[in-house]
């Protein structure tokens, strides 16, 4: 682990040098370290309060700085076998006792470096993953649902489509419904690619939406929770499910193996049960590739047109950066069935990150299309990424979704049952002093 943390072949420290003054370990070494320590040890831990990620600091390292110290904190902090420590901290047992198993109720996390540690979770990771696929079998179809995020809804790393194919295929066979997370960092979209439902915003529509099932298996997805804390108006935690009936496959970057072990689960169960229909949200060729029409009509410019004007002008192979937020609300549908492409959206209550992240994309695919739906609101907060795509001459179309309002905000407050709002309150909702945000001056070069 050492080694692998370092990239060298190096003999293995003494048991008390320090590694950081010694040997030279950085910080990001030293995380690294923590990283692959976490990954084996857990499978070990008797302790189910600390079964979690990153239980072991970043600086463990520094604050116990040789490898038999680490042991040592290792050793206390989750309740491993001293032995099963120093093995994992040296390398494999020639003559020793294998460590103790995990409960089979365990979830399987992301797969670790520890060399022999790694086959027992393998292992362990396939019982788990049989076990899920057996209860979604069991469950009466349009009662389980598969909910995705993360590197679950890309389309990358496998030549069928990835993680996000082999998803689709899941849900189809099993037939769970297909939910992806509302907040997603990046889902790959259209061109025949298997179309999640996107769970909705607002706590009470979500958790009335997941009400349905009976069974949630979890796919590189942290369970949905509220966005903010409503007093009274919506439940925080968005699964209402006994901790039995949720299966989280908390996979990290194993999302593939993962999803092909699990897909080839149901199949294996499909078979021997004589199959099953369809999921109704999952078709047989998943997103056919029909791209809407430009509106013909001489209506009024809606939010609702502006989506669909959108979708229907977007490129093939674009990569969509929407921080639309109230005016956005029907570019998911208006978009189903485009061309491929890649939809980025805001994970988190911080509003602000469109222009920015266009230009990251936009540094980051130098040869796609990059479309930011932006809403004036959240633009004002990072307006200065304007001038950065001017100046690189990035390739960044900006469309700006002007109601000259935070309606976000607006929504928010009625939500919390916010009374009559005072001069304060109507002052952060209006960009109305601010009409020429999005003309900058000519000192901007834009």
């Amino acid at each position: 682990m050492y080694g692998t943390a370092l990239s060298a072949d190096d003999p293995l420290p003494e048991e008390d040098a320090p590694l950081a003054m010694r040997h030279g370990m950085t910080s990001s070494q030293a995380v690294r370290l923590r990283d692959i320590l976490n990954d084996a040890l857990w499978i070990d831990c008797a302790r189910p309060e600390i079964r979690a990620r990153d239980q072991l600091p970043g600086t463990l390292a520094f604050d116990h700085p040789s490898i038999g110290e680490i042991v040592a904190f290792a050793t206390e902090a989750t309740g491993v076998d001293a032995f099963v420590a120093a093995a994992a901290a040296k390398g494999p047992p020639t003559s020793a006792p294998a460590p103790a198993r995990a409960p089979a109720s365990s979830t399987p996390r992301r797969a670790s470096s520890g060399g022999w540690l790694v086959e027992q979770r393998r292992a362990e990771a396939r019982a788990f993953i049989a076990q899920c696929a057996a209860a979604l079998m069991k469950c009466q179809k349009g009662k389980a649902a598969l909910y995705c995020g993360g590197d679950a809804l890309l389309s990358e790393d496998v030549a069928e489509g990835g993680a996000l194919r082999l998803c689709g295929e899941i849900a189809r066979v099993s037939g769970a419904a297909f939910l992806c997370e509302n907040a997603f960092a990046r889902v790959d979209r259209g061109g025949g690619l298997p179309c999640p439902t996107r769970l909705p915003y607002f706590p009470q529509d979500a958790a009335r939406a997941l009400s349905a099932y009976e069974l949630v298996v979890t796919m590189d997805a942290r369970r949905p929770i509220a966005m903010f804390g409503y007093d009274g108006a919506g439940p925080s935690h968005l699964i209402r499910l006994h901790d039995d009936a949720v299966w989280d496959l908390d996979v990290g970057d194993s999302v593939c193996v993962t999803a092909q072990m699990l897909l080839d689960e149901v199949r294996a169960l499909a078979k021997r049960g004589g199959g099953r229909d369809l999921a109704p949200n999952v078709s047989q060729d998943f997103s056919p590739i029909s791209p809407p029409s430009p509106p013909t009509h001489d209506g009024p410019l809606t939010a609702s047109a502006m989506c669909h004007i959108v979708a229907a002008l977007q490129p093939k192979d674009c990569v969509v950066v929407d921080e639309s937020l109230t005016s956005g609300a029907s570019y998911w549908d208006h978009s189903a069935t485009c061309e491929r492409f890649s939809h980025l959206t805001l994970t988190g209550g911080a509003i602000g990150f469109g222009p920015a992240a266009a230009v990251g994309a936009a540094v980051a695919c130098p040869g796609r299309k990059i479309i930011n739906i932006q809403a004036d609101g959240s633009g004002l907060y990072s307006a200065q990424a304007l001038w950065t795509q001017a100046k690189e001459r990035l390739d960044v179309v900006t469309v700006v979704c002007a109601n000259r309002k935070y309606a976000i905000l607006k929504l928010e407050h009625a939500m919390q049952r916010v009374g009559a709002p005072g001069k304060a309150s109507k002052a952060r909702s209006s960009t109305v002093l601010y009409p020429n945000v999005f003309h900058p001056p000519p000192g901007f070069n834009i």
